[in-house]
């Protein structure tokens, strides 16, 4: 049976392997010094086709056409990549909204400079053919989660609702898609949040679930790339033109970027089904908002998303927006595309 679902949703935060940072670009076309600028960067997951841009802009030569020598920050599920932006052990990251705006309360001169994906990548989910068909259902529900992450996304769902975490009661999941699937099931909780990894782990098994994540929700940003007050401009800049032009190769040429994809990462396509969920996914997401460019910065996106995560509860602090939101980059990062 295959699963009918058009989530959006986060990748799941996996550990990366290893101590040592890894080497993605060792040399470029010579800045003025002559030599290339270094740039740490952090992903919450290892080497994946959720990060695509990063792969192309390697393989295809980007990051050395300009200039720059970029190195992974080993990450884990339990320390936000903002975290470390914001801790000095990167220069830029991807990362949630919501991670950005708690690591502000340790550095408050945090910048986004780049909205990388347009759809958050987080989405609740419910049986198939069941009694709850939105979120106003989960009055009185038990949802499953992968980790105290989905808690804000849960959250801002519920509020759109007029309900609160009160209202339900959430227990987190372990195993793969054939226990949450088991569970939802068997009515051990009635709904999920989760992955798009978690979500197409229970499509591999054949369980039908139906996406009930708010419209109003889909578009918290999640891919935001951040940096800190200590971060060179021109690598930041030479960083960004190349991943604009990796985004840019793949979505132009999705069979060539899935033959990539199998050679770089050929551990995402041990199950066929969980690989393409995961690579349309992809391609769904780093496209560009309608009419705008690659990385560009919504202000009212971002307005709408410390809104209802202040309704909610999880947000606190005042966040100054004009401070965070950084598009001085954009234009940069998208003349690039003009060199291909």
């Amino acid at each position: 049976m295959t699963m009918h679902i058009t989530t959006r949703t986060r990748v799941a935060a996996l550990a990366l392997a290893g101590a040592a940072a890894l080497t993605l670009a060792s040399c470029g076309s010579e800045p003025q010094d002559g030599d290339a600028l270094e740039l740490i960067w952090a992903q919450p997951t290892p080497e994946s086709m959720a990060y695509f841009p990063v792969i192309v802009a390697e393989e295809n030569g980007y990051f050395e056409d300009e200039g720059v020598a970029v190195e992974v920050a080993p990450a884990s599920e339990d320390l936000p990549t903002s975290s470390l932006v914001a801790s000095g052990s990167a220069d830029i990251a991807a990362a949630s909204a919501g991670e950005i705006f708690f690591a502000l309360a340790s550095d408050p001169s945090l910048a986004v400079v780049y909205d990388a994906t347009r759809l958050s990548p987080e989405g609740i989910v419910v049986p198939a053919g069941g009694d709850i068909v939105d979120v106003s259902g989960l009055d009185g529900a038990t949802i499953g989660i992968s980790s105290d992450e989905e808690r804000a996304l849960i959250a801002s769902a519920l509020d759109t609702a007029g309900l609160t975490l009160d209202d339900v009661t959430l227990v987190t999941v372990g195993g793969g898609g054939q226990v949450i699937a088991n569970e939802l099931d068997g009515g051990q909780f009635d709904a999920f949040a989760g992955s798009v990894l978690d979500f197409a782990a229970v499509q591999a098994v054949g369980y039908e679930l139906q996406d009930i994540t708010p419209e109003s929700i889909a578009e918290t940003p999640s891919g935001a790339f951040v940096i800190g007050e200590e971060a060179d401009d021109a690598a930041v800049e030479g960083f960004l033109r190349a991943v604009a032009r990796g985004t840019d190769w793949g979505l132009q040429n999705p069979d060539e970027l899935e033959q990539l994809l199998r050679e770089r990462v050929p551990e995402e396509w041990e199950n066929e089904e969980v690989a393409r969920s995961l690579f349309e996914f992809g391609l769904d997401g780093w496209s560009p908002r309608e009419g705008a460019d690659y990385g560009q910065l919504d202000a009212e996106v971002w307005q709408e998303t410390v809104q209802r995560l202040t309704d909610a509860g999880e947000l606190t602090e005042e966040v100054d927006l004009d401070a965070l939101l950084d598009d001085r980059f954009i234009a940069p990062a998208n003349d690039a595309l003009g060199d291909e």
